[in-house]
């Protein structure tokens, strides 16, 4: 689809946004209600978002080092990151 102004790609409708600790988000998983995301030094960020127009931040994942992706294996939160 044509987004406007020349750009051309698949058409986007921004519902609800949630402030992060840092503002590099590196990656994204999601798993039903509940989204990962990957924040650099702020570690794996956990958002609950069943209701899109009101994201919640739940709380967070801190590994050592820098955070760069996140994915979910099954039941597990796989978890990149460089010291």
């Amino acid at each position: 689809t044509d987004g406007g102004g020349g750009a051309v790609g698949l058409g986007y409708a921004l519902a609800g946004r949630i402030d992060m600790p840092y503002p590099e988000v590196f990656g994204v998983a999601r798993s039903g209600n509940m989204a990962l995301v990957a924040n650099g030094l702020g570690g794996v960020q956990i958002v609950d978002i069943a209701n899109y127009d009101a994201p919640y931040h739940i709380g967070f994942i801190r590994p050592a080092g820098y955070t760069r992706d996140v994915a979910f294996f099954e039941q597990y939160a796989v978890i990149a990151a460089r010291s």
